[in-house]
């Protein structure tokens, strides 16, 4: 009987030049490799290869019994982030109405995840600061000292860091509806 395979990955955060490392259990199996993203296949069970595109990615690791034929495999996912990052889509409009969707203005997404430092204003109209975080995290729900502000449009200013070294500054206008 075939012992289950274990595996991990540790990769890059960032694609900087620095390889996936797989490290695999093949328990009582007599072969095993890792079949890798690009359609590669690296013998063993503690291997590396090069991180050559950013995204998230899967590797397979293989174990067989070369005696009895038989074969299992585990999938492991990894990210990897583009050092790359030039500006962050961030959201034009939110509803902070209660119905589950676009209730916070938030940053979402891979680039989202991807950052290590943010500073976030957001002003009224009349350039009053009704929002201030330093958390990548936030959501914020459209209040000011705990009351709803009133539907408008408001002016952000956003300067950010990713994990990956870039850096950047943004100025755009979100609009709260209700």
């Amino acid at each position: 009987m075939l012992s289950l395979p274990t595996a991990i990955v540790t990769a890059p955060f960032c694609l900087d030049g620095q390889p996936v490392r797989g490290l695999g259990q093949r328990g009582n199996s007599t072969n095993s490799y890792w079949r890798i993203p690009g359609g590669g296949i690296v013998q063993g069970p503690n291997v590396q290869w090069p991180a050559t595109q950013a995204g998230s990615l899967s590797a397979w690791f293989v174990v067989a019994d070369t005696v009895c034929g038989i074969k299992d495999s585990v999938q492991v996912t990894y990210q990897i982030f583009g050092a790359d990052i030039d500006s962050l889509q961030v959201p034009n409009v939110f509803t902070p109405n209660g119905d589950g969707i676009n209730d916070a203005f938030q940053l979402r997404g891979t680039e989202a995840s991807a950052l290590a430092q943010i500073n976030l204003v957001v002003y009224s109209r009349w350039g009053q600061e009704v929002f201030r975080t330093n958390d990548p995290q936030f959501a914020w729900d459209g209040r000011y000292q705990g009351r709803a502000l009133s539907p408008g449009v408001y002016l952000y200013h956003l300067t950010w860091q990713s994990e990956c070294g870039t850096a950047g500054d943004q100025h755009g206008a979100v609009t709260l509806n209700q």
